[in-house]
């Protein structure tokens, strides 16, 4: 599976780079997390986009991590910019869709 985070130039552009740092640590966490349940093993592939391999999965499974990683991701966005619009040093939690 590929990975590319949409608009990233832009936004590191828009925002200092140690915030997009910050980003790309973000959502290496999910696909962390993520490796650890369904067997796929993530990798940097250049500066906005990841690889993930996964040998031992059906297309279908695979494409069922997918969709679950890409709502998470959704999720976490949804988080970050609350959390920035509500102020500095926010949480904000997150429930399964």
């Amino acid at each position: 599976m590929m990975i590319d985070i949409d608009r990233f130039k832009e936004y590191n552009d828009r925002h200092r780079h140690i915030e997009a740092d910050e980003a790309i640590q973000h959502l290496a966490a999910i696909l962390q997390a993520m490796s650890a349940q369904a067997c796929i093993t993530f990798y940097r592939y250049g500066g906005e986009e990841f690889v993930g391999l996964a040998s031992s999965l059906t297309e279908e499974e695979l494409v069922a991590h997918a969709e679950a990683l890409r709502l998470a991701v959704e999720q976490a966005d949804k988080a970050v910019f609350a959390a920035k619009r509500d102020g500095h040093n926010r949480l904000v939690t997150l429930r399964a869709p």
